[in-house]
């Protein structure tokens, strides 16, 4: 999974030297908010949120007194490339108290990437449609379980739909969606294989 997949694209772009009622007016007509500002040459010069505008009104009274968005917006902003695995957008995210990503190429915005993408990525990598479910292992000891979820699952005509490890303190944990129409009889047999099982639960 890259930035690309999940990020917003086309941009609205702005420049910076527009009123704050225009950048309203634009954000309310596209029902975004947050404007990406760029120069001349297309170049990421800024973003404005909306939360810049309602901070600009309590600073001055009102964000009419305000010249341009150029004054208020944030000319710091943390970007990623496009190719970038989606969990460095979420790392960046997290180090920088961010709820959004501009994404560039070549200095230029191509798309922008916020933590409802991330949600929504993550709910796609753990859920599946129609009948499944989640099964977590704890695979500290090098349990081989995804040879034994693929052999099962194939000879009851079920779906390996994804299969992730990560480390949860010094834990090693494994987590299969598994999807298909004769899940009660592969849950039965998975618990009685004797591999360490966290949870089951049904996605559907």
């Amino acid at each position: 999974m890259i930035v690309s997949m999940y990020m917003t694209s086309p941009l609205v772009t702005v420049e910076a030297n527009i009123s704050p009622r225009d950048a309203v007016s634009i954000m309310r007509k596209n029902r975004i908010r947050r404007l990406i500002a760029v120069d001349e040459g297309n170049r990421l010069s800024g973003i404005l949120c909306h939360r810049d505008l309602t901070r600009a009104a309590e600073r001055v009274g009102t964000a009419k007194q305000v010249k341009q968005i150029g004054d208020i917006m944030n000319s710091r902003v943390i970007t990623i490339g496009q190719s970038e695995p989606i969990e460095s957008a979420a790392r960046l995210m997290t180090k920088y108290h961010i709820g959004s990503l501009v994404v560039t190429q070549n200095e230029c915005p191509v798309g922008i990437i916020t933590e409802s993408d991330i949600f929504r990525a993550l709910t796609y990598l753990l859920t599946a449609n129609g009948n499944s479910v989640r099964i977590t292992f704890d695979i500290t000891k090098n349990e081989n379980i995804l040879q034994y979820l693929v052999e099962t699952a194939f000879a009851k005509g079920l779906k390996l739909n994804s299969f992730l490890t990560f480390s949860e303190n010094e834990r090693l944990l494994a987590i299969a969606t598994i999807s298909g129409d004769c899940l009660t009889s592969f849950i039965d047999d998975v618990w009685n294989s004797g591999h360490p099982i966290i949870s089951v639960i049904d996605t559907c």
